[in-house]
């Protein structure tokens, strides 16, 4: 593979041209209207995704592709950016793709990708075939050095690493040091390693553990370590740091699965005595607190956000000032930041205001309280800082939200603003939907955030809509008013569709009350919010009563199914993905060491494979071959059932296709899409464009 790499770079200067050239002009409009994006739009890869700028400022790295399914690493001058960037091909390897680009000196990048790998020996003696994570070094200079890290083995297959977009985590770029950063494996035990970035020599810095997981100081030193230990009412999870006097490892925070008021470190303070932890202890909303590893004082509240639950901590990464708190992290409508670095909260403001962000202001009722306040949303649009040279000079811009595929910009001296490239420049974004964060009443009177997005009134009208319910996985998840890269909701609203996206109790990171609300009701209360959203539409004008369809995935595809064995039921189809056809195996799952406390009590509720006979409307299933989350049997044994009693019931398998969205190809994606949409249209007869 490696080989590979290095004859790919050889030629890499004579592939493509810049981004600019890259991007394929939108097909004409027909008499000034907008072009309905198709599902080969919203299926291939972006065009430019993974931007990240060298420290000097000099180069700027980002994974692109000509066709939408081949990946490249594209790298640009930032004094030449009018001249081509070079670009590093991989070679024709089957199911290749590059997964992330990152830079960690000022001449060498970490590249993470995958690739399809055949003929894999199972237990059973049988061949299979799966994907295999890897990691190198490269150079962004034409014809550079490409260097393996963490050569590959059994363990790194998409099974061990799950939905992670990389099996190398850097943990520290090491600034003062010219050629070394430590990482972490995240295949298999977590050890943390330090690199050398010209020959992929390593060090072990940290063993990892089954019990252990360790995190490093601003300087590259195993100070914090959280683990989980005792049976039974005594299972605890624990932190735990090392005393910067003694060197012994001493407890902080303790917290128990069956409470579920986690504490997770976060990262140190500029202080590297004083450790920063996301705590729900005590608190509504995940809070970040600050506690002293040396006086070992009683931890005090750094950052509460009012109505939204905190999520981490940003820390810069600029040599002069590494892992300096430039700001906390908390999740409203979407990822937001609340910067105590005025530098950056000023440079912020100026980049909204530059590229012409505006916001929605809307009533909402605090879910834990019941107060009203008014909140500011996301209008089609955010912006986003993504990388930054040392001295601040060089800006790499992220413009993006759920009307906006993500478009990529380089700030240059506060001055000048270029545009490096769009993801999706094909999708005329005249032709998609508004998308707004609401509130509805669940009929016991909880409140219900949701997300609707309804489609353009220049094309369908004012409504009503045929409306599509799309419930989240998880179910300990949510949605984010961001763009969504499924198509899921855009693609539907270019067809005329309502989208809606309840999220129903049980969904995390909104609060302790709506989280806990979904406690033993899967298929019950949960199933309920979903039906609660459709009636809260039809009572606003946008939803046609009689032409509502759920289409969900993961935990959604289970809601989806049980949709469909509901009394009086209020869809005319179903459509599940990867779904759950009975509570069983996830109950199994969850039975095991921490799940058995943290998450297994609350997983109680209706099994649909049970209840086949009840069946009314028309259901789809669709299940990946290589799923390792939801096995493809799940999917298998409901639609046989189905046709065994009777029942209008599909199925379709798709090939090469894991659970998570990293192990989805562009055929995969636009597989899914067209299937859907033909089975809304055929079976469905829901009348969507």
């Amino acid at each position: 593979m490696l080989k590979r790499i290095l004859q790919g770079a050889a030629v890499a200067a004579l592939l493509v041209g810049s981004a600019h050239a890259q991007q394929a002009a939108p097909a004409p409009t027909v008499a000034g209207a907008p072009r309905i994006p198709t599902a080969n739009d919203f299926g291939r890869l972006p065009q430019i995704d993974s931007v990240s700028i060298s420290p000097d400022g000099k180069y700027i790295a980002g994974i692109t592709t000509p066709d939408g399914v081949t990946t490249f690493i594209s790298i640009w001058k930032t004094d030449a950016m009018n001249e081509k960037p070079v670009v590093i091909n991989p070679g024709g390897l089957d199911g290749f793709q590059y997964q992330s680009v990152e830079f960690v000196k000022n001449d060498k990048m970490v590249v993470n990708y995958r690739e399809l790998v055949k003929g894999i020996a199972r237990g059973d003696g049988s061949k299979a075939q799966d994907f295999v994570f890897r990691a190198v070094f490269m150079s962004p200079v034409p014809n550079g050095n490409v260097t393996e890290m963490l050569p590959p083995n059994k363990d790194s297959f998409s099974h061990v690493a799950g939905d992670r977009q990389a099996i190398v985590r850097v943990l520290n770029t090491l600034p003062g040091d010219p050629r070394k950063i430590i990482v972490q494996d995240q295949r298999i035990d977590g050890s943390i390693y330090k690199v050398d970035v010209d020959n992929g020599r390593s060090e072990l810095v940290q063993r990892g553990s089954e019990k252990y997981d360790y995190s490093l100081d601003p300087k590259g030193q195993p100070r914090a370590r959280e683990y989980a230990n005792g049976d039974g009412d005594k299972l605890f999870a624990a932190t735990e740091f090392k005393n910067p006097k003694t060197g012994a490892w001493e407890e902080a925070f303790r917290w128990y699965p069956k409470d579920r008021e986690l504490v997770s470190f976060a990262d140190f303070d500029d202080d590297p005595n004083v450790a920063l932890a996301v705590s729900r202890q005590g608190h509504d909303r995940a809070v970040i607190m600050a506690y002293d590893t040396a006086t070992h004082k009683a931890p005090e509240i750094a950052f509460e956000h009012p109505l939204f639950e905190a999520q981490g901590v940003v820390t810069s990464t600029r040599s002069a000032d590494y892992g300096h708190v430039l700001g906390f992290r908390y999740r409203a409508d979407k990822f937001r930041t609340y910067w105590v670095d005025d530098k950056f909260a000023a440079l912020e403001a100026g980049l909204r205001q530059a590229l012409g962000v505006t916001f929605d202001k809307i009533d909402w009722v605090d879910i834990n309280t019941g107060k009203r306040v008014k909140i500011d949303t996301v209008h089609d649009f955010d912006i986003g800082i993504a990388g930054y040279s040392d001295d601040l000079s060089k800006i790499v811009v992220v413009k993006s939200g759920p009307k906006v595929p993500p478009e990529y910009y380089l700030l240059k001296d506060g001055k000048q603003l270029l545009l490096l490239g769009k993801s999706y420049p094909q999708i005329d974004q005249a032709a998609l939907g508004e998308t707004h964060l609401i509130q509805y009443p669940a009929r016991d009177g909880l409140m219900i955030p949701a997300f609707v997005t309804t489609p353009p009134k220049a094309i369908y009208g004012p409504g009503p809509y045929p409306t599509i319910v799309t419930p989240h996985g998880g179910p300990w998840a949510r949605d984010y008013l961001t763009w969504d890269p499924t198509g899921w909701t855009q693609y539907f609203a270019a067809r005329g569709y309502v989208v809606i996206q309840p999220q129903y109790r049980g969904s995390n990171d909104w609060g302790q009350k709506l989280w806990r609300a979904g406690d033993r009701e899967w298929g019950a209360k949960m199933e309920d919010d979903l039906d609660d959203g459709v009636k809260y539409l039809i009572s606003k004008g946008l939803t046609k009563p009689d032409k509502v369809a759920i289409h969900g995935y993961s935990y959604g595809g289970y809601a989806s199914f049980d949709a469909a064995v509901r009394p009086n039921g209020i869809y005319r189809c179903a459509i599940a993905g990867a779904g759950l056809a009975e509570m069983a195996r996830f109950q199994e799952k969850m039975s095991q060491g921490f799940g058995k406390q943290y998450q297994r009590p609350t997983v109680e509720g209706v099994s649909p494979l049970e209840h086949i006979n009840d069946v009314t409307i028309p259901v789809m299933a669709y299940h990946g071959d290589t799923d390792h989350n939801v096995p493809l049997s799940e999917s298998r044994r409901f639609t046989d059932a189905m046709k065994a009693a009777g029942k209008p019931g599909k199925l379709v398998e798709l090939p090469n296709m894991g659970h998570e969205i990293n192990k989805w190809s562009p055929l995969n994606k636009r597989d899914v899409l067209v299937a859907v949409d033909g089975f809304l249209k055929n079976e469905c007869q829901m009348g969507g464009a």
